[in-house]
C-alpha cells in the first residue's frame, strides 16, 4: 500500500480560501511514469490512499492532477483518454466500485520542454461520501503510442476541505459506464437502457451527473468527435433537458501551443483539458419511484465508426443547509493559478467568481477587495443568481499595484443586504504571478495580416475597460503600424482571431499562423520602439482564439497603507451584525447595545486573538433603533443601528 497524507491549512492550488476549514491533501500518485501499452490500448496504474475516516464533513473536495515531462524523455505525443476511477475500498466499506470520478485528455506534448508542467483541478464533491479510509485509485492511460522515449509523470492529489455540506448527499448510484456506438439509433438505445430507481427516505432532490465525450470520425459528419449533437435527459418519461455535447472554447486552452490539432472544438473535450461533467438537478419526494433515460440526437452513420464514452450517476440530496449563502469561488485576476495564465500577470480590473449555495435568489452582494495590509475598496454587485449557479465579473480598478508577492483579498460582506448564513466561504485570496510588464509611453503596434484578415482585430483598453484604440476591418496580407502615446497607467491589449473566417476555409480561432491551416498563411504581431524600430515584444502566431496582454506605462502608485478602523455593517440588520476590526487583532473587545430608552440589552467581552470579522447575533432583539458601543484598546466607537 502506498499513500501520502498531508495535513495543511488554507491551500488549494494558488487560491487561498482564508476562512474555510482545515484542508487534508491525500496524494495517491506521485510522479508516476505513465506510458501506453500498444498491445491492448490501455495501461492501469493503481495506487492506494488513506482518506479521512467516516464522520468528517467536507465542504469541498477537489482532484488535482499534475503532468510533467519525464526526465530524459519526451512528453506524450497524442491526445489520449485518461480515466481516474475509484476501485477497491477497505476499512468501513469493503467493496469494489470501479467508478469513474474524473476524465481528462492528454495534450499533444511532443514539443514541450523538459521544464513543462501543468495542473488541472476538478470539483468532485459529490463523490466525497465514497472517499473514506483506505481506497484504491486507478489511473488509466489509454492509447497506442509506442514506448520509444515518451510518456508523462503524473501526480494526483485529493484536496479535502472540511466544513458543512451545502446539502447532504444521502446516496449515489451508478447509472452505467459504457462505450456506446453512435450512428445506429437502435443500438444506442440498447446500450443506454432506461434505469428505474427508488429514492431514499431523506431524499428531496436528485442530480443526474453525466461525464460524456465523443470520439471517432465517421461518415458523413465526422461524428462523434467533430459533430455537435444534442443529448436529451428524460425523467419519468418526460424530456427535462436538451444540451449539446460540445466544447467550443478549445482555442482558449491555457495549455498552448501544442503540437497537434489542439484548437479544434470537439465533443465535450479539448486536448490537454479535463472533460467537464454535466449536472441536472430535479426535485423529488422521499421513497418515490422514478426512471432515467438518456437519448442522443438521431444520426445514421454511412461509414467508419464513432462512439460516446458515458459515465452516469444519480446523486440523492437532502434539503439545503442554507437559505442565503454566497461564496467566493475563484479569483481569475490577479492570480498565479495556471488555469488563468492567459489573463495574468494583471494590473487591470480584478475579476472574481461568486456562487449561490442557498435556496434564496441572490440579487445583490457587497464585495470588499484589495491588497493585504492596504486600504480596501468596496463594490456593490447586482444581478440574478439562482442556486448552484456561478457568475464571474470585474471589480472596479484599484489604480494601484502592490509589491510583488502581496496577496490580493476579496470578501463578501453581505448578500441581499444582510449577512449570509455561512461565513466560512466568504473570503478568498490569491498570490499574483508577478507584476505586469512595464512599457515605454510611446511604441508602435505592428500587425501583418495573413490570408484570413477578416478573423482579426485588436483593441487597446485602459484598466477600467474603456476602449482607447481599435484596429478592425483589415485587408489580407497587409502591414498595419499604429503609433501609441500613452500616459502613465495600466492597459489591456487584445488581439482576437474569432472573426468571420474566409468562405474557402471556414476555420477561425487558430491564431495568425498554425501548421494545420496552411490556407491562412502566417501573420505577425509585435510591439516596436518608434526610435530605431527595435522590437519590444513579439507574440507567437500560434495563440488560438486570442492574445490578452496587460502592461503598465510608468510606475503605478503604491497602495496607501491603512490604519485598521472598526466599522459596523450591514445597517439595517436582520440576523447578524458584523463588527469589522479592519485586520486580525489581539486584545479585549467590548460590545454593548442599548435600546431606544437607554437599557443595555447586550454586554459582551471577547479576548485574545480575533479574526478581522466578528459576528454578533441580534435575532432575539425587537425591531427598532439601537446604540452600539464598541471599544478595543484606545479605539471607541458609538453608532446607531436599525434592527429590522
Amino acid at each position: 500500500m502506498k499513500h501520502t497524507v498531508l495535513a495543511l491549512l488554507l491551500a488549494v492550488s494558488t487560491q487561498l480560501f482564508a476562512e474555510w476549514g482545515d484542508t487534508t491533501i491525500v496524494r495517491t500518485h506521485e510522479k508516476v511514469l505513465i506510458q501506453t501499452d500498444p498491445s491492448r490500448g490501455y495501461t492501469d496504474y493503481p495506487m492506494w490512499g488513506q482518506f479521512p475516516a467516516q464522520g468528517k464533513s467536507f465542504y469541498k473536495v477537489y482532484a488535482e492532477l499534475t503532468f510533467q515531462c519525464p526526465p530524459g524523455m519526451n512528453c506524450g505525443e497524442w491526445d489520449y483518454l485518461n480515466y481516474i476511477t475509484l476501485g477497491k475500498r477497505h476499512g468501513a466499506k469493503k467493496d469494489t466500485l470501479n467508478w469513474e470520478i474524473m476524465r481528462m485528455i492528454t495534450p499533444y506534448g511532443l514539443q514541450f520542454s523538459q521544464t513543462w508542467k501543468h495542473t488541472w483541478r476538478m470539483d468532485i464533491t459529490d463523490f466525497a461520501s465514497l472517499l473514506h479510509d483506505s481506497a484504491e485509485i486507478i489511473y488509466q492511460h489509454t492509447g497506442y503510442e509506442a514506448r520509444n522515449g515518451r510518456g508523462w509523470l503524473v501526480t494526483l492529489d485529493f484536496v479535502m476541505i472540511e466544513g458543512p455540506q451545502i446539502r447532504p448527499v444521502h446516496d449515489i448510484k451508478l447509472l452505467y459506464r459504457a462505450s456506446v456506438p453512435y450512428g445506429d439509433d437502435t443500438l444506442f438505445d440498447a446500450r443506454t437502457p432506461v434505469v428505474n430507481y427508488t429514492t431514499g427516505p431523506k431524499t428531496t432532490e436528485v442530480r443526474y451527473k453525466i461525464i460524456q465525450s465523443g470520439h471517432g470520425m465517421d461518415q458523413p459528419q465526422n461524428c462523434a468527435e467533430f459533430c455537435p449533437k444534442y443529448r436529451e435527459i428524460i425523467h419519468d418519461n418526460t424530456p427535462m433537458d436538451r444540451t449539446y455535447v460540445w466544447r467550443d472554447n478549445c482555442g482558449e486552452n491555457p495549455v498552448f501551443p501544442q503540437g497537434g490539432t489542439w484548437i479544434y472544438d470537439r465533443s465535450n473535450w479539448c486536448p490537454g483539458a479535463e472533460v467537464e461533467e454535466y449536472n441536472l438537478d430535479i426535485p423529488v419526494a422521499a421513497n418515490s419511484q422514478h426512471s432515467f433515460d438518456l437519448d442522443m440526437e438521431s444520426y445514421i452513420r454511412t461509414g467508419g465508426g464513432s462512439n460516446y464514452m458515458i459515465a452516469g450517476y444519480i446523486v440523492e440530496y437532502g434539503p439545503n443547509n442554507w437559505k442565503l449563502d454566497a461564496s467566493l469561488e475563484d479569483i481569475i485576476r490577479p492570480s498565479s493559478d495556471i488555469r488563468h495564465l492567459r489573463l495574468n500577470p494583471s494590473c487591470a480590473e480584478p475579476r472574481i467568481t461568486i456562487r449561490n449555495n442557498g435556496t434564496e435568489l441572490i440579487t445583490s452582494a457587497l464585495i470588499e477587495y484589495g491588497w493585504e495590509g492596504y486600504e480596501m475598496k468596496r463594490y456593490a454587485w447586482a444581478g440574478y443568481l439562482i442556486f448552484g449557479r456561478k457568475i464571474s465579473f470585474d471589480l472596479p480598478w484599484l489604480n494601484q499595484e502592490a509589491p510583488a508577492g502581496t496577496r490580493f483579498i476579496a470578501r463578501i460582506v453581505w448578500a441581499n443586504n444582510r449577512n449570509d448564513e455561512y461565513s466560512g466561504n466568504n473570503t478568498i485570496a490569491s498570490i499574483p504571478s508577478g507584476l505586469a510588464p512595464v512599457l515605454p509611453g510611446n511604441f508602435v503596434v505592428v500587425l501583418r495580416t495573413n490570408n484570413a484578415a477578416s478573423e482579426n482585430y485588436w483593441t487597446l483598453r485602459s484598466a477600467d475597460g474603456t476602449v482607447i484604440r481599435k484596429r478592425e476591418n483589415l485587408t489580407n496580407n497587409t502591414s498595419y503600424r499604429d503609433t501609441l502615446s500613452l500616459a502613465p497607467g495600466c492597459y489591456r491589449l487584445e488581439l482576437m482571431d474569432d472573426g468571420t473566417p474566409p468562405a474557402q476555409y471556414a476555420l477561425n480561432e487558430d491564431g495568425l499562423g498554425w501548421w494545420a491551416n496552411t490556407f491562412d498563411g502566417t501573420g505577425l504581431f509585435q510591439l516596436r520602439n518608434p526610435n530605431g524600430n527595435t522590437v519590444i515584444k513579439t507574440f507567437a502566431p500560434d495563440f488560438g482564439t486570442g492574445i490578452w496582454y496587460q502592461f503598465t506605462v510608468g510606475t503605478l502608485q503604491a497602495p496607501p497603507t491603512v490604519t485598521p478602523q472598526i466599522s459596523l455593517y450591514p445597517n439595517p440588520v436582520q440576523h447578524d451584525m458584523i463588527i469589522d476590526l479592519g485586520s486580525n487583532r489581539t486584545g479585549d473587545l467590548s460590545i454593548q447595545l442599548f435600546n431606544n430608552i437607554g437599557k443595555k440589552v447586550i454586554d459582551e467581552t471577547r479576548s485574545g486573538s480575533m479574526d478581522a470579522l466578528q459576528y454578533l447575533n441580534i435575532e432575539t432583539l425587537s425591531p427598532g433603533t439601537y446604540t452600539v458601543r464598541i471599544s478595543l484598546g484606545d479605539e471607541i466607537i458609538n453608532s446607531k443601528i436599525i434592527i429590522q
